[in-house]
């Protein structure tokens, strides 16, 4: 179990979003992954995702928001999810998400959302689209743990360059951890491009270690004692 406590700091706090607070969520998404195709769809679409992501409640979810004197520095998305979330997302909101992106046609031909259609193409087929339909028996011990109702998986951790190396980011996981225990989840994951160094050292100072490599992304996980 990690040490971290995340109410250490006495310049910031870690609490749960609030309604309020999607807005500026959608903001600090943005400004932190501006590469995003779902940032450059606009700030409607994004806040919309957002905001279903925290009320999803099948999926257990967890939205913690990291708060100094100057307003929202950094959150974490996460859930313990049993169903492709990208796919549900896009499939639920297919006619909005189109419709913005006929306003940006240029985000249809982005490399974040050819990526996205990809890997929830190559989820869907392998995994589906929810935990209940079949599974091919040749991916169950990967099934196991994508679909594993023991899992804590974040989506997201970020944090503005003014918030950097003040402990927030290891702050957010720290709570997540707690969030994790009370959903009596015995991991937490997440997904990290391989190229981005500075999640991956966060994840990794945390005690996270990296399984399933491949060319483009990096799983990290953490078993929770």
């Amino acid at each position: 179990m990690s040490t971290i406590n995340s109410e250490s700091s006495q310049d910031f706090r870690i609490r749960p979003v609030s309604d309020a607070d999607f807005p500026e969520v959608a903001r600090l998404y943005k400004a932190c992954f501006p590469e995003s195709f779902l940032a450059r769809t606009g700030t409607s679409m994004l806040r919309r995702y957002i905001r279903w992501l925290s009320s999803r409640e099948r999926n257990r979810p967890c939205t913690l928001v990291a708060e100094d004197s100057g307003g929202l520095v950094g959150y974490l998305s996460a859930g313990c999810y049993t169903e492709n979330v990208q796919v549900s997302f896009m499939k639920e909101h297919r006619f909005r998400l189109a419709f913005a992106i006929l306003l940006r046609p240029r985000v249809a031909f982005h490399p974040d959302f050819m990526l996205k259609i990809r890997r929830a193409w190559i989820g869907l087929r392998r995994y589906g689209a929810d935990a209940s339909e079949p599974r091919p028996e040749e991916a169950s011990a990967a099934i196991a743990s994508r679909w594993s109702p023991f899992r804590f998986h974040i989506l997201s951790v970020a944090v503005l360059p003014r918030g950097r190396r003040r402990g927030i980011g290891s702050a957010l996981l720290s709570k997540g951890e707690i969030e994790a225990r009370s959903r009596d989840c015995t991991f937490m994951d997440a997904m990290v491009k391989a190229s981005n160094d500075k999640s991956l050292g966060l994840f990794t100072r945390f005690g996270f270690e990296a399984v399933d490599p491949d060319s483009n992304s990096v799983q990290v996980k953490y078993e929770i004692g």
